[in-house]
Parts: C-alpha cells; structure tokens; sequence
C-alpha cells in the first residue's frame, strides 16, 4: 500500500508541483515528484537536488517541522470525522 502527498506552490508567477510517496510502515519516502513546469530558475534535477539535501521528508519530522498538531489543524481534522 502506498501513500501520496501532493503539494503545490505557486509564488510570484512561479509554479511548483511536488509529490512525494510513501510506503505503510517505511519511514524514508520511496519516490519524490518535482515539477516546476518551466517556470523555474532551476532545472526540476537541480530541484530534487535541493529538496533531498535539505529537508527531513520522514512524516514525524513533516509533522513537527510544519506543527500539525497544532490546535487549528486539530480542529479541522475533529470536525471532519
């Protein structure tokens, strides 16, 4: 079984589409997706390059780096179940 994150970013006039896979149980992600659809400075290599070397894609650390514990995400997630 497999899980995908997908996320985009668009930020003056510059489009981002990551996404990143994950096995049940595995903590590294199996594959991670960026395109920037030629609207980058960089290649989407160069990208990946960046994004590997600088950010923990583990889901604890993505969970901590970006607080979804945090009181407002808590909220949603219990008036949606």
């Amino acid at each position: 079984m497999c899980v995908c994150v997908y996320l985009w970013v668009v930020h003056d006039s510059i489009v981002l589409f990551v996404q990143v896979s994950y096995a049940i149980g595995v903590a590294e992600p199996l594959s991670i997706f960026i395109s920037s659809y030629g609207t980058g400075i960089k290649s989407d290599s160069d990208l990946l390059k960046i994004v590997k070397a600088n950010f923990d894609l583990r889901p604890g650390k993505i969970v901590k780096y970006v607080c979804l514990f945090a009181f407002l995400y808590f909220v949603n997630v219990v008036m949606i179940h």
